[in-house]
C-alpha cells in the first residue's frame, strides 16, 4: 500500500533559527555562502539527497531576465530581506511542502511526480518552488520524501513582488491537487508495467493465425480454417 502523507511547514525568522538560504541550501545537500553573515553552509556531505532542483512559474519558461533565480545562492538572496532590521522575530520567509513519494515508484518516476507538483505550486503562487527529494539514509528504510521550499513572496524579473497570502481551505485544496498528481503518476506507473509484461499482440496474433491455419481474406468475405466446409466459416 502506497503511503499517502501532505503537509505544511511554515518558515519564521526568530522561530526557525536559520533564514531561506540555510534552509535551501541544507534541504539540497549543497554548499554556499552567505555574504552577509560571513558565513559558509556546506551540507554536501548528506547521503539521502537523490535529487535537487529550482522551478520558476511557466511564463517565465526561457526568460534569460530570471536566470539569477535559476541559481539557488542567488534566488534566496534576492527573494529575502537583506537589511536584517527587515527580519522580524516572527516574520514569515518561507513555506515548505513535503510529501511522501509512492514507494511502487522509481528514481525518475519519484523526479518527475515531485517536478510536476512543484510546477503546480510555482504557477499557481506565481513563484519559484527549490525543491529536493530525500530518500532513505545508509541502513535505513524510510520513504522517499520530497521538499519544496518556496519563498512568501511572488517573484518577478525585477525581484520579490506581492506577498503570497493564505487563502481558506488551501491546505485541502493542494492536497487533493498532489493526490491526482501522485493517483496518475501510480497509474501511469502500472500501465507501463502491464505493457512490459505483455506480448506483443501483433507477433501473437500472427503465429495463432499460422499455427490455426487462419486465412483472413477481404472484410467481406468471411475467415476460413482450411480443411473444413463453407458450414464451418466464421
Amino acid at each position: 500500500m502506497a503511503q499517502r502523507e501532505f503537509r505544511i511547514q511554515i518558515y519564521q525568522y526568530g522561530k526557525n533559527r536559520v533564514d531561506g538560504l540555510h534552509a535551501a541550501v541544507e534541504q539540497s545537500g549543497t554548499v554556499a555562502d552567505d555574504q552577509q553573515r560571513n558565513l559558509r553552509y556546506d551540507f554536501s556531505g548528506r547521503d539521502d539527497v537523490r535529487h535537487a532542483e529550482i522551478v520558476l512559474p511557466s511564463r517565465f519558461e526561457g526568460d534569460a531576465h530570471l536566470d539569477w533565480a535559476r541559481n539557488r545562492g542567488d534566488l534566496w538572496k534576492v527573494m529575502e530581506p537583506q537589511d536584517f532590521k527587515e527580519r522580524g522575530k516572527g516574520m514569515n520567509f518561507a513555506r515548505k511542502y513535503y510529501v511522501v513519494l509512492p514507494s511502487e515508484l522509481d528514481d525518475t518516476e519519484h523526479r518527475g511526480l515531485a517536478r510536476v507538483f512543484a510546477q503546480a505550486l510555482a504557477d499557481r503562487n506565481r513563484t519559484a518552488v527549490d525543491f529536493a527529494i530525500h530518500g532513505p539514509h545508509e541502513g535505513h528504510d524510510n520513504p522517499y520524501v520530497a521538499h519544496l521550499l518556496t519563498p512568501v513572496r511572488e517573484i518577478t524579473p525585477e525581484g520579490p513582488g506581492a506577498v503570497i497570502a493564505p487563502t481558506r481551505g488551501e491546505h485541502r485544496e493542494l492536497r487533493l491537487i498532489w493526490e491526482s498528481y501522485r493517483e496518475e503518476a501510480l497509474l501511469t506507473a502500472h500501465i507501463k508495467e502491464v505493457l512490459r509484461e505483455m506480448p506483443d499482440t501483433r507477433k501473437t496474433w500472427e503465429e495463432y493465425k499460422r499455427q490455426n491455419r487462419i486465412e483472413v481474406r477481404s472484410r467481406e468475405e468471411p475467415a476460413k480454417v482450411t480443411g473444413l466446409d463453407d458450414d464451418h466459416a466464421f
